[in-house]
């Protein structure tokens, strides 16, 4: 006998209808893809901020200022007895930041805390013999006993010229930085200044108004794990007989106090008509020494490195490695990173590394270094 064969596919398409209206099985599901795009989205968004923290992280160190081609041939011989300058190359319509930040280097093997040079022992830094604990107020540098507003001017201008003759612009292959003298020829700078093709022995020009030109550096040590809040420092020794009037160094400082940041900022100097009279191989022209002033923000606790201390006196790539200095003239800190959301200079924070950082460097190389002490006070000056 003839059977008809089942038509399965109603049936199945009945069982699944009837399993949905069950009591609460539409919204589970419903809820299942609603969490599902939730996931999508919070991804989508996670992302987006991790691209962006990134972005920030790659832009937070203040770079030397770089420029297209170099701006001093490092096997160039610098002395009195040239009768032609060298060719420094002209492009200024190419300043730009460069892109990405500087990497940190492998300590090499002997290396002590990653710091590269012998331990020949180096001369005193600056007259660094007062009591670092002391409470005693310290005044401005002054030539004279004058008071009132002449004093205020005095004041201003003697702080000027201690800053101007201390401060040096570094040119480092195709990069510009700010460095300062800590002792009669020896010049601290950030390690990522002189850039990491530059090993200890090789040649870096500096110049500042005091010098009057170019000048051959030796580098003698540097740092080379240069990552965020670690000790990014480098240091050159001037030739003989070539001497700078060194800054002294205080641990004294706190928060609301008012600071300067001398440096040679790229976006600045490329408009000096001196820089470009640099640029062009006038190595007797030196740019104009650049001078901000703010309060100071924070000073946050970098163990195990040191202090970190946060200001508000403006830097930008070509600040890097110069002295963030109290109104007494003494160097407080290394002005070396910023941080902020975007490029436009909005809500940037500045990053200077503290004296406690910088003395454990330089101490490693031999150096004399007793902070001075005293609470910085004054009449007025930079104010």
């Amino acid at each position: 006998m003839f059977r008809s064969p089942i038509v399965w596919p109603p049936i199945l398409l009945f069982v699944v209808l009837v399993f949905l209206l069950l009591p609460g099985v539409l919204r589970h599901l419903s809820q299942d893809v609603a969490q599902s795009g939730l996931d999508s989205s919070l991804d989508a968004s996670l992302d987006s901020r991790i691209r962006q923290l990134e972005t920030t992280l790659e832009l937070q160190q203040c770079r030397p200022r770089n420029f297209a081609t170099p701006l001093i041939d490092p096997e160039s011989e610098v002395s009195e007895q040239e009768s032609a300058t060298p060719s420094l190359p002209v492009d200024p319509a190419r300043t730009y930041l460069p892109d990405g930040r500087v990497p940190g280097g492998e300590e090499p093997d002997g290396q002590r805390n990653g710091v590269e040079g012998d331990d020949a022992h180096t001369p005193d830094v600056g007259t660094q013999n007062d009591n670092p604990e002391s409470d005693a107020e310290i005044s401005p540098p002054m030539d004279s006993d004058n008071s009132g507003e002449d004093a205020v001017r005095e004041e201003r201008e003697t702080l000027l010229s201690l800053i101007e003759a201390s401060t040096v612009l570094i040119l480092s292959g195709n990069s510009t930085g700010t460095g300062f003298a800590i002792a009669p020829d020896r010049i601290l700078t950030n390690s990522h200044v002189i850039g990491t093709e530059n090993a200890v022995g090789d040649v870096v020009h500096v110049t500042n108004e005091s010098l009057g030109r170019v000048v051959r550096t030796t580098v003698v040590a540097k740092t080379t794990d240069i990552a965020f809040g670690k000790p990014d420092f480098a240091l050159l020794k001037l030739p003989e007989g070539t001497t700078l009037t060194p800054f002294t160094l205080t641990s004294s400082s706190s928060k609301l106090q008012n600071v300067i940041a001398a440096g040679f900022p790229g976006v600045v100097i490329q408009s000096d008509a001196h820089f470009r009279d640099l640029q062009n191989g006038d190595i007797t022209s030196v740019p104009d020494l650049v001078l901000t002033s703010g309060a100071i923000m924070s000073k946050q606790p970098n163990e195990p490195w040191g202090t970190t201390v946060l200001h508000q006196a403006s830097v930008s790539p070509g600040n890097s490695g110069g002295p963030l200095i109290d109104e007494c003239g003494r160097v407080i800190a290394v002005n070396t990173f910023v941080l902020g959301e975007d490029d436009s200079g909005a809500d940037r924070i500045h990053y200077s590394l503290g004296v406690d950082m910088v003395l454990d460097f330089i101490r490693a190389k031999g150096m004399n270094s007793d902070p001075v002490g005293g609470i910085c006070r004054t009449g007025g000056a930079m104010n």
